[in-house]
């Protein structure tokens, strides 16, 4: 399905996490650039249970329960090279790695 699938490197992030202010549903938001560019955000909801479906308008959403959080900053803080892709038909969107030798270990 031509156009049914997005991808892009990930080579910067900035993150925005909120206070509870008690009437927010987000907690907080990850932005992840390209080239400058805001390719793709993953939106941090408080309610596990009421987390959106992912979606692509001008730049892919990710959205996951506050608890990934720290799983997703992990990603990014430690791993490389990194893409996101995402399948329009099915909202499947995912971070990956390069390919790593196996045993490579933290430095």
């Amino acid at each position: 399905m031509a156009g049914d699938f997005t991808s892009s490197p990930i080579t910067s992030y900035k993150i925005v996490f909120y206070g509870n202010d008690g009437r927010s549903e987000i907690g907080a938001f990850i932005h992840c650039y390209h080239n400058n560019q805001n390719v793709m955000t993953c939106t941090f909801y408080n309610d596990a249970n009421n987390v959106p479906p992912n979606s692509k308008g001008a730049r892919v959403d990710l959205r996951y329960p506050i608890t990934q959080f720290e799983n997703v900053l992990n990603i990014l803080r430690n791993e490389g090279p990194l893409f996101f892709g995402y399948i329009n038909s099915s909202k499947t969107g995912y971070i990956a790695s390069g390919s790593e030798p196996v045993g490579e270990g933290e430095a």
